[in-house]
């Protein structure tokens, strides 16, 4: 299996633009799951890199969405070039049917996107302390935390169901597509979680869409 994943955009010492990939990804979707990955750099056209038989799309996390997409008034900094090119890919994924997974950030954009919003959650789940998040059966499980932004139930877009919650039931912990191969998760199923049962869920998400 083979697939395309998003990169971070960021800018060097130098004020040079750079594409970043963490070596977790590389990690956990290619030596953990046997997917072989093709990195998309932000400067790529995308119709030439999906003719290529590709079976699914990873958009990563790293950074926020763009600020036009906040309830409140935000000034964040500006992914242009990954913007588009996720937007693109996100297009791809819905006209070719092709499995599209969103991780943190990913999982945000698709949702903006799609005419969701987000907004700001002046740290309420603390960075890098692990939470409890409830699925729609009842489970619980504890999940990582590397976000400060989040969607709240009520701007979650029409296009998604939510599948898990955190522990207020206000805030979508993970999603997925009505209609189409798009799942969305917001912690970070390549970085390790203290509960192997909470690893198996975050393996079975994925497995399920991947599958489809």
């Amino acid at each position: 299996m083979k697939a395309l994943i998003t990169m971070r955009e960021d800018i060097n010492s130098y004020g040079e633009k750079v594409d970043i990939i963490e070596h977790n990804y590389i990690k956990f979707w290619e030596i953990q799951m046997g997917i072989n990955l093709l990195p998309v750099h932000n400067l790529c056209c995308v119709e030439e890199q999906i003719l290529e038989r590709i079976d699914a799309i990873i958009l990563t996390g790293g950074g926020s969405v763009p600020s036009k997409f906040f309830i409140s008034k935000e000034n964040r900094h500006e992914q242009t070039n990954r913007n588009m090119i996720e937007e693109e890919l996100l297009k791809c994924a819905i006209n070719r049917r092709i499995p599209l997974v969103g991780i943190c950030r990913g999982m945000q954009y698709i949702n903006c996107l799609l005419g969701g919003r987000i907004s700001t959650l002046n740290n309420s789940h603390p960075i890098g302390v692990e939470h409890n998040i409830y699925t729609q059966k009842g489970e619980c499980y504890s999940v990582n935390s590397f976000h400060n932004d989040g969607i709240f139930c009520e701007q979650l877009s029409e296009d998604l169901a939510p599948i898990a919650y955190d522990e207020s039931r206000t805030i979508v912990e993970a999603y997925r597509h009505k209609s189409n191969k798009i799942i969305g998760i917001q912690w970070h199923p390549e970085r390790k979680m203290s509960d192997k049962a909470s690893e198996s869920y975050s393996l079975s998400l994925i497995q399920e869409i991947l599958s489809k």
